[in-house]
């Protein structure tokens, strides 16, 4: 009995300390190797957000990625991490990844023109929402013309055209009943994806 006491306590020692060993190489491998987000606390630091990340590292393994920095402490524009042979585009502030730019090896990136692009199209998105501004005012002012429009359609009698409210109130119910049918669709598909699960 004492022999198969021990045999189950040497097994169960095992097995702890093998989830130790996993749980440690778990914590200390890096979540996304391109991005190193750390906050508002730190990009304010003077000597650069990258160069502030790896100060902050503790207990660094030989296998893990370590950013790259710039003579100033910010990231620079190419990251690679040699151990798997891949290279990525990042932010120079904040060291996040620019999507799409992970590949192996370096010899195609060009991470200067991705930057380019990169705030080319950030201040298209800009000029695209303040065009979006300027056209919904545009269109708010039209229904509100249109609004006027239908005041001032009157009969012979001084009152409002009783055909136009009616013809109003149809498309409105047509509305409701489109509206109506989309949020039924909705609900089926919502019930068939939690079905699926």
């Amino acid at each position: 009995m004492a022999g198969i006491r021990s045999l189950f306590f040497a097994k169960m020692r095992m097995q702890v300390l093998y989830l130790v060993t996993v749980l440690v190489l778990v914590e200390s491998a890096p979540t996304d190797m391109g991005t190193h987000s750390g906050g508002a606390d730190m990009e304010t630091h003077s000597e650069g957000a990258c160069r502030w990340l790896i100060q902050n590292i503790t207990n660094p393994n030989p296998k893990q990625y370590l950013p790259q920095c710039d003579e100033d402490g910010n990231f620079r524009l190419m990251q690679c991490w040699d151990f798997v042979d891949v290279c990525w585009c990042v932010n120079l502030l904040t060291g996040e990844e620019v999507p799409g730019t992970k590949t192996h090896g370096s010899e195609d990136l060009d991470c200067e023109a991705v930057q380019e692009h990169e705030s080319e199209h950030k201040d298209g998105e800009k000029d695209d929402d303040d065009d979006d501004d300027d056209e919904k005012d545009d269109e708010e002012k039209d229904d509100d013309d249109d609004d006027d429009d239908d005041d001032d359609e009157k009969d012979d009698d001084g009152e409002k055209d009783d055909d136009d409210d009616d013809d109003n109130e149809k498309d409105d119910d047509e509305e409701k009943d489109d509206d109506d049918k989309k949020d039924d669709d909705e609900k089926r598909m919502m019930m068939m994806m939690m079905k699926k699960r």
